[in-house]
């Protein structure tokens, strides 16, 4: 592995895992787990491939699957 390579998926983890944050600390707020650690996870491992530019759109998407969990749920209850 060459030493390039390796600061890439070094710097490719720490971004998946700050943008993962956002999930994760969204998720547990609405008491939604499930997504909540599986965005953390997804984010970090679209981290590692793509990096910063594939992180962002599984942030948001877990962000957007997990405002509308928070709604359904809500509908349900009424």
């Amino acid at each position: 592995m060459t030493p390039l390579v390796f600061e890439g998926l070094v710097f490719g983890t720490i971004e998946g895992f700050l943008l993962g944050l956002i999930p994760l600390i969204t998720g547990m707020k609405r008491n939604q787990p499930g997504l909540a650690f599986g965005g953390f996870f997804a984010c970090i491992i679209a981290g590692i491939v793509g990096g910063f530019i594939s992180g962002v759109p599984a942030s948001a998407l877990f962000w957007w699957l997990i405002k509308n969990a928070d709604n359904k749920s809500k509908d349900f209850k009424e």
